[in-house]
């Protein structure tokens, strides 16, 4: 029932854990699918923790227990058990299959199976403990299977259609692949005809003495070698330029399917993971254009050449044959140590980019507080990584290519060997030895082509695999979705409890029951992390998994097409991003440009004088992120970005903080005077913000516990007279 030690590769830096719970359903027997375990798993922007994976166990009706080792020596009393999954590196996870005298055998999502002695365990599994740093211990969990799992059902075999995704991608370049077969065929023709020219001009022309002859013959070889250069000059040109559409193709679809992924994707992935998609896309791209034409023009090669080489000669033919299958079997022996390479070489490179993308973001802080040492062993200890696994693949190379050459150079002599004894035998002549000897260097070639082009296929395979993962992730939108025409009624929150992934079963959100009426001003008010920002996020569509409903003037927001609903809505959260552009690009976002539109919106956000005073006006550049300008000028940016549509709803989630006193009050007075009949959400802290909202609702631990107007609330004297009384004086009262 057991299969032996199945072994999954992790997809991103942080599916490690549900890919290690993978590894072990499978090992009892059950197919589970990574898309099935991320959906059961409370999954944080940092990974997974081992209760979540216990969690998840449960739910898959594996019997899960936790165990924690304080010495290497316990871990033999774990044999009976296995596999295990261990923390690793106090950031990874792996499975325990075997653990034998002196090695520990264990399958590393990101690694592969590996082999570490008793001294590497310790050094990596165990840990300072949490009740005293002076001793270590080690975090283990232990799965048993039972009757109710058996029973489980399991999902289909992902079988990736890579050649329809691949055709996908060609279908419309048919022309070009036609081109690409027609110079390949008059190449061909061409390379078939030159070993009988090279052979009539030394058993013929020369033997005979024919001058004239060799002359012809010659000739017809230099016209032939002409027409062949310039095939191979079209050939190059429709190559390269299939290259650039294919490349356009797959990076284009790439980034579409990227704006309709959800926002908790990006949540739970690292940048560099999702550059590394990229540099795979480009990976495939090679493959089409580069390794599956030469596998075409190889193997089209071959063809013609092994026929040639039977009229010559079959015994050479067939010896040639047995050095090329020793050849190719020797290529493929080392060919899952190349795939566990490349997935090590994928892990290293995404992790160097994510702590690049940090250094190059985070400078300014690294420098203040004199961190870049932190952040530059982090990145010389990922280096080190990279120049290991940089040897590993040297040293595998050196030993391929090193054994081929000679398995080659022996079949040349041993071919060279038995033609020089023929033509001593009067049963070969010169000039068939010597078009023998062009035939096999011309074979050669496209053999270790077609090899090559296995290995860069086994490369793409692996590219895809991790390609695929992103394209089978959920979609925002779809067909079935309904669309908003506006918004002229209600939002009602009814019976609304949410927690983000990763909180268990604490609520960011618990039994919310709210209505905002169109054209209202309501204020959400409370201390950090008490669920204000995440009313704002659920209403902009970010999260769909909560349970109770959000109504949207009679209609569940999760059955809006939410790309139609986002447009009625304007908002400043507090991680907007100001990109690196004109002022005008970064507050007119794609739609089109108005300039009173522009005006009015700079206006409102009290921004046009100082957009006025710069040289080129509204035209200017920012810098990435906002670069060059102060906390506040940024938050005005975003103000005037979010008025410029003019939407049916505005966000604000603490838009004003940045701003002195009298700029705050400007802009407040200049959004009531212009959103008359606009329905305005205010998240804030201060007290001049949400004083003069139609209702102010309360939050504690994700309940609202009061709700009325700053008069109202303030002769309560509950917890809003508390937040207030912080901020201002009895006097003020």
């Amino acid at each position: 029932m057991f299969k032996r030690w199945p072994l999954y590769r992790q997809k991103s830096a942080i599916d490690c854990g549900i890919t290690c719970l993978r590894m072990v359903c499978k090992y009892y027997g059950k197919r589970i699918s990574t898309k099935r375990l991320r959906s059961l798993t409370e999954i944080e922007s940092v990974g997974v923790s081992l209760a979540a994976i216990k969690q998840t166990a449960e739910k898959l009706k594996l019997k899960a227990s936790g165990k924690r080792l304080q010495n290497v020596g316990q871990l033999r009393l774990l044999t009976s058990k296995l596999p295990v999954i261990v923390h690793w590196n106090s950031n990874h996870f792996v499975v325990v299959y075997a653990i034998g005298k002196n090695k520990v055998t264990i399958a590393d999502p990101s690694r592969g199976m590996v082999k570490v002695d008793y001294d590497e365990f310790y050094r990596r599994a165990f840990r300072k403990s949490i009740l005293n740093e002076e001793d270590k211990e080690c975090y283990v969990l232990i799965l048993k299977i039972t009757e109710e799992f058996k029973s489980l059902e399991e999902d289909s075999s992902s079988k990736i259609p890579k050649l329809q995704f691949i055709y996908s991608h060609l279908r419309e370049k048919k022309r070009y692949f036609l081109v690409i077969l027609f110079g390949l065929l008059a190449l061909m023709s061409i390379q078939f005809v030159t070993p009988f020219i090279t052979k009539n001009v030394v058993d013929i022309g020369i033997k005979s003495g024919d001058l004239q002859m060799i002359q012809y013959l010659l000739l017809g070889q230099a016209v032939l070698m002409a027409s062949k250069a310039g095939f191979e000059i079209i050939r190059n040109y429709v190559v390269q330029h299939l290259s650039v559409r294919i490349n356009y193709s797959l990076l284009s679809n790439f980034l579409r399917k990227l704006f309709r992924l959800t926002i908790p994707f990006f949540e739970n992935r690292k940048i560099g993971d999702l550059l590394q998609r990229i540099r795979d896309h480009q990976r495939l791209e090679l493959f089409i254009t580069k390794s599956v034409l030469n596998v075409i023009i190889s193997t089209l090669t071959i063809i013609v050449f092994s026929c040639v080489l039977l009229i010559f000669n079959k015994i050479f033919f067939f010896l040639f044959l047995g050095a090329t299958v020793l050849y190719v079997s020797w290529i493929l022996i080392f060919l899952n140590a190349r795939k566990k390479i490349d997935w090590e070489r994928f892990e290293v490179n995404s992790q160097n980019q994510t702590i690049l993308i940090q250094v190059i973001n985070g400078i300014q802080d690294l420098k203040i507080y004199g961190a870049h040492r932190f952040l530059f062993n982090k990145w010389d200890a990922n280096q080190r990584d990279y120049i290991n696994t940089s040897f590993k693949s040297l040293r595998i190379n050196q030993i391929q290519e090193t054994g081929a050459a000679f398995l080659y150079q022996a079949a040349q002599i041993v071919i060279l060997y038995y033609s020089a004894r023929l033509i001593l035998n009067n049963q070969l002549t010169l000039g068939a030895m010597l078009s023998i000897e062009f035939i096999i260097g011309q074979l050669v070639s496209p053999v270790q082509q077609i090899l090559m082009s296995v290995i860069k296929g086994v490369e793409a395979k692996l590219s895809m695999d991790r390609i695929y993962e992103l394209w089978d992730s959920e979609e925002e939108t779809n067909d079935e979705q309904l669309i908003p025409k506006g918004f002229t009624n209600n939002i009602t929150f009814k019976d609304l409890n949410f927690h983000h992934r990763g909180q268990g079963s604490n609520f960011t959100l618990k039994d919310i029951n709210m209505t905002i009426k169109k054209g209202e001003t309501i204020a959400l008010v409370g201390t950090s992390g008490s669920g204000k920002t995440t009313i704002l996020k659920l209403l902009l569509g970010y999260y769909s998994d909560y349970k109770g409903s959000i109504h949207a003037d009679g209609l569940e927001l999760r059955d809006l097409d939410i790309d139609i609903w986002r447009r009625y809505c304007g908002v400043v959260l507090q991680d907007n991003f100001i990109f690196s552009d004109t002022i005008t690009h970064n507050i007119t976002m794609g739609a089109p440009y108005k300039k009173e539109k522009l005006i009015r919106a700079l206006q409102i956000a009290e921004m046009d004088s100082y957009v006025d005073g710069l040289p080129l006006k509204h035209n200017t550049v920012i810098g990435n992120d906002g670069k060059g300008l102060s906390q506040g000028q940024k938050q005005r940016i975003l103000i005037a970005r979010s008025v410029y549509r003019d939407p049916e709803i505005l966000m604000f989630d603490e838009a004003t903080n940045a701003l002195d006193s009298e700029t705050e009050t400007n802009i407040m007075n200049n959004l009531k005077k212009h959103t008359k009949e606009k329905t305005v959400i205010l998240v804030a802290h201060r007290l001049s913000t949400v004083r003069h909202a139609d209702k102010i609702m309360v939050f504690n631990h994700g309940q609202i516990i009061e709700t009325g107007t700053h008069e109202a609330l303030i002769d309560k004297k509950g917890r809003y007279y508390h937040l207030v009384q912080q901020q201002l004086s009895p006097v003020s009262l």
